[in-house]
């Protein structure tokens, strides 16, 4: 009775068990704390009001935070290229609903956050009440 107890107590921890935390416990990006709001209602923050726009929220997390609005909510990504260690050329650059790698060219789809690679954009949380957002990990 003790043997079938001990493998299925093993066999719900394999299970439990999820197979994209190497996904998404990024070996080049440190986990810097972030938390603080933006109010949408200022006038550097309105283009954020409108579904399909993104901007870099600078003096946060890295390189900075991409804030997209997605239409049904709010997406916030790490501004810093997920898959090689961080250098100069290594912050992302917006160009639309994409954000790109300076040092190698990869283009990341700022809805689902991937690329070409084995490491998807760092998320964090975002919650929205009214006009303000709160973004933080």
């Amino acid at each position: 009775m003790k043997k079938l107890i001990l493998f299925f107590s093993v066999a719900l921890l394999i299970i439990s068990c999820s197979k994209d935390d190497v996904r998404t416990r990024n070996p080049f990006l440190p986990d810097y704390a972030v938390n603080f709001q933006i109010n949408m209602n200022l006038p550097s923050y309105t283009q954020l009001q409108y579904p399909g726009n993104a901007m870099i929220i600078y003096g946060y997390g890295i390189n900075g935070i991409i804030v997209l609005n997605t239409g049904s909510g709010y997406i916030a990504y790490e501004a810093t290229c997920s898959n090689h260690e961080i250098l100069g050329c290594s912050a992302l650059t917006l160009n639309g609903v994409e954000a790109s790698c300076g040092c190698d060219e990869l283009v990341y789809n700022l809805y689902l956050g991937i690329a070409d690679a084995p490491y998807p954009l760092k998320p964090y949380r975002v919650v929205t009440n009214g006009s303000m957002l709160t973004i933080y990990n």
